[in-house]
């Protein structure tokens, strides 16, 4: 029912006022899409996280980094979302970027060091959702950033 209610606005209204609301469903699924990923890796949950990563690689090597940490996230927000416009049809199947900002607090236990810092992880939108975007954020050697 909501579907069908949303369609007809859609069909009712101008382009840019389609686009805006295009545009505000994807803020805040991407800020869903974010902390959900977030909480997951906070939480060593990299089964969960792994769903926001494109490449079976990516899964494993988060799933090793969040399983074994040597840096542990002991706090975590996503602080704000920004969406970029809809992407050309020649860069399908994605279709919009956006970036998160993520503050962090870890603390690293080689060394006892505690960090806080924000960080600016790129993600991309398809047809099936967000992903991050492993080109722009690529996952660290010992650290899901």
């Amino acid at each position: 029912m909501r579907l069908a209610v949303l369609a007809l606005t859609l069909a009712a209204c101008s382009p840019a006022l389609r686009a805006q609301i295009k545009e505000r469903r994807d803020v805040r699924t991407l800020g869903m899409a974010a902390n959900e990923y977030w909480m997951a890796v906070r939480w060593n949950d990299p089964g969960r996280a792994s769903q926001y990563l494109e490449t079976a690689e990516e899964r494993l090597r988060l799933g090793r980094i969040v399983s074994e940490p040597k840096v542990r996230i002991t706090d975590v927000s996503v602080m704000s979302v920004v969406v970029g416009e809809e992407l050309p049809d020649d860069r399908l199947p994605e279709m919009r970027e956006g970036v998160a900002l993520v503050r962090l607090e870890s603390f690293d236990d080689r060394g006892g060091k505690v960090e806080v810092f924000t960080y600016e992880q790129h993600w991309v939108r398809d047809a099936l959702g967000w992903k991050v975007d492993a080109e722009q954020s690529p996952l660290g050697s010992d650290r899901p950033w």
